[in-house]
Order: structure tokens, then C-alpha cells, then sequence
């Protein structure tokens, strides 16, 4: 019984070592992957300059933050097209959300920092953004104007076009 179960649980793991080589995610990162599906452009071109992920746990919460390098403005071009990406400068709550807000006896934030408290996202002059707020209590996933809740489930990427970098940040908390 023991050989059997063995066998059945070999088998089965192979299944899925299979299925998941001819569906290709392998044979690239699953987190390109999904950053393409959710901008709804292929990042896959750009050379990853970080990559880092704190989500876990029962509720899944924390940080996934990717930069990526393009060797041209391609992507640029098509950011430039899309009603999803709005042209820098960003609102007072992205600003807050990103790099902090405040004096220095009221600070508020920054929120999308590293395990330092340094904020993830650089300063960009030109270029453009985008933002979803996944929150179960959105009504417009594309304003921003109520993202200060209780709690934060949100998508922004940044691109700039002085560097043809585009940053990209899910925050769930």
C-alpha cells in the first residue's frame, strides 16, 4: 500500500511538472508574467534590475516591488497610448503613499519602503504612472482618492522616460 501511495503521489507531482513546462511558466518568472498581465503590455523585453517579494503568510500580505530596464522607448510608446496611464506629476496621496508626506513632527508615510524604511520608488521627473486599487471597498479601481483606509490592497508602476525604467509595486496589507 505504502509502494502504491508512492507511486500515485510520484506520479501526480510529475503531472504538474508537466503541465507547468508546456504552459511555460518555467521557463520564465511568474512575476513578469503577471506584471505583463495586469498592465496589459509585455514587460518580458526589459532586463530585471530587482525583483523582491515580502507577501506570505495567512493573509498574504506585503510588498512586491520589480524594476525593469528597457533598451529603448517601446514601451514608452505604449504607455503613452494607454487611458490606463496617467502623465506625472502624480496626486498628493500617491506622493504620501510613495515617498511620505508631512512636516518633520507630522509624517505621514512612506508607505512602500524597503526592510529600511527607505521608500522603494525614486524620484521621477517625466514619465507617467498607473494605479488599481484592488480593495474589496473600491468603486472605481482607477481613483485613488480613498486609498487611505483601513487597510491598503493596491497596484502602482511608475515609468520613467528620461530611463526608460519602468517600476512596478503591489502593496496589500
Amino acid at each position: 500500500m505504502k509502494k502504491f501511495l508512492c507511486a500515485v503521489f510520484a506520479l501526480g507531482i510529475l503531472g504538474v511538472i508537466g503541465y507547468t513546462r508546456i504552459s511555460g511558466y518555467p521557463q520564465e518568472s511568474s512575476v513578469r508574467s503577471a506584471i505583463s498581465d495586469t498592465l496589459g503590455m509585455n514587460v518580458r523585453s526589459g532586463e530585471v534590475l530587482v525583483e523582491s517579494d515580502t507577501h506570505g503568510g495567512f493573509h498574504g500580505d506585503g510588498l512586491l516591488f520589480a524594476a525593469f530596464s528597457f533598451s529603448d522607448d517601446s514601451i514608452s510608446r505604449q504607455i503613452a497610448n494607454d487611458n490606463d496611464w496617467s502623465p506625472l506629476p502624480w496626486s498628493h496621496k500617491l506622493t504620501t503613499l510613495a515617498y511620505g508626506s508631512g512636516t518633520a513632527a507630522i509624517r505621514n508615510g512612506p508607505y512602500l519602503t524597503d526592510g529600511n524604511g527607505t521608500p522603494v520608488l525614486p524620484a521621477v521627473q517625466n514619465g507617467y504612472y498607473f494605479f488599481y486599487d484592488r480593495h474589496s471597498q473600491a468603486e472605481d479601481p482607477r481613483d485613488e482618492s480613498a486609498v487611505f483606509r483601513g487597510s491598503f490592497n493596491f497596484t502602482l508602476a511608475l515609468y520613467d522616460t528620461d530611463t526608460d525604467t519602468l517600476y512596478y509595486v503591489e502593496f496589500d496589507t
